[in-house]
């Protein structure tokens, strides 16, 4: 207890230190947006350069610009081949006006969300990359069936907050889009429908934390695409989690070479639903479907692999049985055509809906006994109340020094500062979000 007792003494101190914040700060206000706010001024001015023709605006606190369009000087140098980024799109951060005040560009508005008209008879389907700057927070253009591209890249720090509909539909030859030729988005919060359908080539995305929904055929027929990730928070009360709220209908259907995919918790209090056809024809032999999940729509699994059954019960009544879809929610609604003609091990707790619709489809049934809090956790939620408490801090100090055990399920929680280790600091950043720090 002594031992207990010194590291205890410790906190107040540590508090102070510079630590893991567990406070996100997601705030942003439309006025911010240069180029779509009504107290917008127009600085009267409209002007050409670089190939480029922009829009400037004044605002009390800066000045910015938007990129409304392309001029002949860009389609002239683009058809060049002697010039050196023939094959490149570059848009500018920056532009200066007529009296030498540099404006900053934050739009793209070019021909609106359905017209790729800057493309007409105009050969634009010649590029293969394009750099977006970090200063664009909106792009209202689509690159729609320019099957030559094959890279997107958005400078670290972006600020865009959003892909359109439609954005690189048909983009067939297009395989990485991301911060810095990573795959990587921006820190969006939404992502448009049909946004990267039929991207045959794309392999592998991250998906942002701040994204709520997967619009209805977001990735649809992307039969590359092998790697999902969803991006959690990484500290705050939001950690390990993220703001999904919808995957919508068809969104990754068709995605042939999809073998596996986790996941995330939701922040939404109210969960988030997997409508009809979403995994539809994807390569999915394994899948585990979080508490948070409130619906899981019809033939959202149809046509998949799960059958195969290929993941494994790690803890439960039935552990090192095989299972292709596993429900940790007791109430998870599952549409009676939810899986077409697979016949998967279905895996979750006694008396759940799982275990009835497992019962009433004929399907084979892995218990995984009583409801585990430790699966698909709060992230520092020790005691498994969905709560983070200093009860939770002091228990992690315990099992930092030996005091208390915990096992395997429990790690995931516990070792919040991800470095494979249970030690003081985890029981410090905890404290911390207890309070509100």
């Amino acid at each position: 207890m002594k031992k207990i007792a010194a590291v205890l003494c410790c906190l107040p101190i540590a508090l102070s230190m510079s630590a893991a914040s567990l406070t996100v700060n997601a705030d942003q206000t439309e006025d911010s947006r240069a180029g779509v706010t009504v107290d917008a001024e127009s600085s009267g001015e409209t002007l050409e350069s670089g190939g480029f023709t922009f829009d400037l605006y004044s605002y009390s606190y800066k000045a910015t610009a938007r990129i409304s369009g392309f001029n002949q000087k860009f389609y002239a140098a683009r058809v060049n081949p002697d010039y050196e980024t023939n094959h490149t799109l570059i848009f500018p951060s920056e532009v200066e006006g007529g009296d030498g005040t540099k404006y900053q560009v934050t739009s793209i508005d070019i021909g609106g969300p359905y017209s790729a008209g800057w493309k007409d008879g105009k050969d634009a389907n010649t590029f293969t990359k394009v750099i977006i700057p970090k200063s664009v927070e909106k792009i209202n253009l689509t690159f729609r069936e320019m099957t030559n591209l094959e890279y997107v890249s958005f400078e670290e720090g972006s600020k865009l907050s959003s892909l359109d509909s439609i954005a690189f539909e048909d983009c067939t030859n297009l395989k990485r889009v991301g911060i810095n030729g990573s795959d990587k988005l921006p820190d969006l919060t939404g992502i448009g429908y049909y946004a990267f359908k039929n991207c045959k080539s794309l392999k592998s995305i991250e998906i942002p934390a701040g994204v709520g929904l997967i619009d209805s055929e977001t990735f649809y027929g992307d039969e590359s695409l092998e790697t999902v990730v969803f991006q959690t928070y990484k500290d705050g009360e939001n950690a390990g989690k993220s703001n999904l709220w919808q995957i919508s209908y068809s969104a990754f259907e068709g995605c042939s070479s999809l073998k596996n995919i986790e996941l995330p918790v939701s922040t939404n209090s109210n969960g988030y639903a997997i409508l009809s056809s979403c995994f539809k024809d994807t390569a999915l032999t394994g899948i585990n479907i979080p508490e948070c999940v409130k619906s899981v729509g019809e033939e959202a699994f149809a046509g998949t692999k799960l059958d195969q059954n290929g993941l494994t019960v790690l803890d439960g009544k039935s552990k090192g049985e095989s299972y292709g879809i596993a429900f940790f929610g007791k109430t998870t609604k599952i549409d009676e055509n939810a899986f077409g003609d697979v016949k998967p091990t279905v895996a979750g707790y006694d008396n759940s809906n799982a275990d009835t619709f497992a019962f009433n489809h004929d399907l084979k049934f892995v218990s995984l006994g009583d409801w585990n809090p430790y699966v698909f956790p709060v992230i520092g939620d020790i005691d498994g109340d969905k709560e983070i408490t200093s009860y939770d801090a002091i228990t992690v100090l315990r099992m930092s020094i030996g005091a208390d055990e915990y096992n395997d399920d429990m790690i995931k929680i516990i070792d919040v500062d991800e470095d494979g280790e249970i030690t003081a600091n985890d029981a410090i950043i905890i404290l911390r979000a207890s309070i509100g720090l």
